[in-house]
């Protein structure tokens, strides 16, 4: 027994690894492991399929060759440019390379003409394509069927990253086919060049007007040119750079210049004289040499100059202080103190007299400017006059130069379109290939129809498989328990007719035939329910089942054996009082029964039944009660149960379906657990997850689902696990009893057991 509390060991076993695996089962859809199963399962069903198909596409397709053989010639076109080739190198056509889009434009353009209605109309006139068997005997010579079946079965499509087109029609006779397509691209080609040389007519007609109207404005601009150089541009070397106007234009703005810069001189100069005034000016050398050549001044000098030389002589007489010498030096003083006084009065005059000047130079100069600007005014005037007439005359030559160019390119244009025209294919558009007789059918082609008839077979045979897998809504592997239902499986029990060995009734296997594999199943059964939980909590367990006939008995009969057969002791009880079956697997069992107990005629010990088997003892239902609901939920029931869990190691209870009535669900809730025994097969998913809804609401423990006639076909779970197990264990191939089906009917509890 587990050192664990109860709760706590319950906790940890619900989420453990087993418990994750149930949850991510119950949580993920259909897995490649499961679709690899289905297939192994279905096997069969799909090889027949398979060979099948691919017989009938061998058939079709014979069927096909001999009465539908189709031929299919195709030719091919390039299209270059849907405009001409440029000649002499230049023009209003060039040889640019086009984008991609412009290409595929083209391209589609052209397959469309391929197909158009007139180039298809003239194909069903040419008297090549009316010979063939195509016209005479497929179409019958109706030329609106025949006009609607080409233009639906041709074929004109671009080829991918090529400016070729393809041009391809199929037929059942091997020599229509080429015919019919050589007679398609030979009549687009007539159409092609008509509708080009007509729409160059009209390019001509118009390239012809344009060059005449380009020679007309020509003539006019020369004739205007003419007559304005004869009147108002009548100037000698008016397109020269240096004209007479523009060379005295020139000297004149020098003099303005050079006059400007001395009047703004003189002004200066006038200016400072005035703002310094007669006093404050200077004196000039020009001044000092004009004064002292003044005669006065100069006559004065001349008399101080013999009065300084006679007082020399009476100073070498007299010496200094001498009344004479004083007299001489008295006259002398007043000879230079009239000097300075007429030097003053020159110096002032002389500085008036300047700055007169100054001001007369002044009023000179800016005359002299305004006179010279007037003239540059007029020169210049003359200039822009002389400047305009050039602009117009520039103007009109390069009017006359466009028009010259216009006339040019007009020309060159009519020239190149009469080259087009000429030529007996005006785009450049060619015939790569013509169409030639079919080497090989074209369909139908064994290489084809075989591989597909193969593939289809195969997808045919196992999405059948697939949906008849998933038609089937019952319960048939774990996988489906686990996530459909999100319960955990304690076990799964084989079909009892799939066992080697033969065993009469599937409830005395475990007593019978203890060393068979279906045994061997009801003993991992038990190792599993024994660690579902911790012991205290599965003291008590309810067998029960959604629908009856699901072998919930057999399951209960082979749990209380092989939990018997292991040391414990057991108490098996049956339940069901609407249908009572542990008296088949122990007729010996006494009439009273679980119902006497509960109304309290009897006691335990008074209906316990023994078997061969020491440890295990059984209670059988007694009397069917009008009331068994009422007896189950009854306190009576609960006092049982715990009497019976206080006595035995193991109380095992074969109950009714849960679904079905409702002494199951009120059983159940009574219990420590409950493990639902489901058919495979047989139990519906819907119930199984209906089953476990119903247990849920009133807080059952479910311990388990064990799966009863499991699969062991190919692809089952037990197919492979039989032959490893009587390999393995040789004791098991020696005495075992005859078939039977699992929870459906009994034999003799003393069948005999042989190989």
């Amino acid at each position: 027994m587990s050192t664990l509390p109860a709760a706590t060991h319950e906790q940890v076993i619900r989420s453990g690894p087993v418990a994750l695996n149930m949850q991510r089962a119950a949580a993920q859809g259909i897995t490649p492991q499961d679709i690899l199963r289905i297939i192994r399962r279905r096997l069969a069903l799909i090889l027949l399929v398979w060979v099948a198909v691919i017989g009938l596409t061998a058939a079709l397709t014979y069927v096909w060759m001999v009465n539908w053989p189709s031929y299919r010639a195709s030719a091919l076109i390039q299209v270059e440019s849907t405009e001409p080739e440029k000649p002499y190198g230049g023009g209003m056509w060039d040889n640019r390379t086009f984008v991609k889009d412009q290409v595929e434009r083209a391209l589609g353009d052209q397959a469309m003409m391929i197909k158009s209605l007139t180039v298809l109309q003239d194909t069903l006139e040419n008297p090549a394509v009316r010979e063939t068997y195509w016209w005479r005997e497929e179409v019958r010579q109706e030329p609106t069927v025949a006009m609607l079946e080409l233009q639906g079965e041709l074929s004109a499509a671009p080829l991918r990253d090529r400016n070729i087109i393809q041009v391809a029609y199929s037929t059942r006779k091997i020599d229509d086919a080429p015919v019919i397509v050589n007679a398609v691209v030979q009549h687009y080609f007539e159409r092609l060049n008509q509708s080009m040389r007509g729409r160059f007519a009209e390019e001509l007609r118009g390239l012809e007007d344009e060059v005449n109207e380009a020679q007309r404005q020509l003539n006019a601009k020369i004739a205007e040119i003419e007559n304005y150089t004869a009147t108002d541009a009548a100037i000698p070397g008016i397109m020269d750079q240096q004209t007479v106007v523009t060379d005295k234009l020139m000297r004149l703005g020098a003099m303005l210049t050079e006059a400007q810069a001395r009047m703004e001189a003189l002004r200066s100069q006038y200016d400072a004289y005035q703002q310094a005034g007669v006093e404050k000016m200077p004196v000039t050398p020009e001044i000092i040499q004009a004064v002292e050549s003044d005669p006065l001044i100069a006559n004065l000098e001349m008399r101080r100059t013999g009065l300084a030389e006679q007082k020399a002589l009476l100073l070498e007489r007299f010496g200094p202080g001498h009344r004479s010498v004083e007299e001489v030096e008295s006259r002398i003083a007043t000879v230079a103190r009239e000097a300075e006084s007429r030097r003053r009065e020159k110096i002032d005059q002389y500085k008036s007299m300047q700055m007169e000047r100054a001001r007369l130079d002044t009023l000179m100069a800016t005359d002299q400017v305004h006179q010279i600007a007037q003239k540059y005014s007029e020169a210049e005037a003359a200039q822009t006059d002389l400047d305009r007439k050039r602009a117009r005359l520039e103007n009109l030559d390069d009017e006359k130069r466009r028009a010259e160019e216009r006339l040019d390119k007009s020309r060159k244009a009519l020239d190149e379109l009469n080259y087009v025209v000429s030529k007996p294919t005006p785009v450049r558009i060619k015939r790569m290939q013509n169409a030639t007789r079919p080497l090989e059918r074209s369909s139908p082609r064994w290489k084809v129809t075989l591989p597909a008839g193969f593939v289809l077979g195969l997808m045919l045979g196992v999405g059948l498989a697939l949906l008849l897998e998933f038609a089937n809504t019952s319960v048939r592997t774990p996988v489906d328990i686990v996530r459909h239902a999100a319960m955990p499986v304690l076990g799964m029990v084989p079909e009892l007719d799939d066992e080697e060995v033969h065993v009469d009734d599937v409830e005395m296997v475990t007593r019978r035939a203890p060393r068979s594999m279906i045994a061997e199943c009801f003993r991992r059964t038990r190792t599993n329910l024994m660690f579902s939980c911790p012991p205290d909590r599965q003291r008590t367990v309810l067998i029960t089942s959604a629908q009856p006939e699901e072998g919930k008995t057999a399951v209960a009969v082979n749990l209380a054996v092989v939990h018997a057969q292991a040391g414990r002791k057991v108490l098996l009880v049956d339940c069901n009082f609407r249908r009572p079956a542990l008296n088949k697997a122990f007729p010996q069992m006494k009439k009273q029964g679980l119902s006497n107990l509960l109304i309290g005629q009897c006691e335990l010990k008074d209906l316990v039944n023994n078997t061969e088997i020491p440890t295990l003892d059984v209670i059988g239902s007694g009397p069917t009660p009008p009331n068994p609901a009422e007896l189950l939920g009854s306190s009576y029931f609960r006092a049982f149960l715990a009497e019976a869990a206080s006595q035995y190691d193991q109380v095992l209870l074969d109950g009714p379906p849960a679904l079905l009535v409702s002494d199951g669900i009120v059983a159940a809730a009574a219990v420590d657990g409950v493990v639902i025994v489901t058919r495979a097969g047989e139990t519906s998913r819907g119930a199984l997850k209906r089953l476990r809804d119903t247990l849920d609401r009133v807080g059952v423990h479910v311990l388990g689902v064990v799966l009863n006639a499991a699969e062991t076909q190919v692809g089952g779970y037990f197919k492979e696990m039989y032959r490893s197990y009587y390999d393995y264990d040789e004791q098991a191939s020696q005495v075992l009893p005859g078939p039977s089906a699992a929870g459906k009917g009994s034999g003799p509890a003393d069948a005999e057991v042989k190989v």
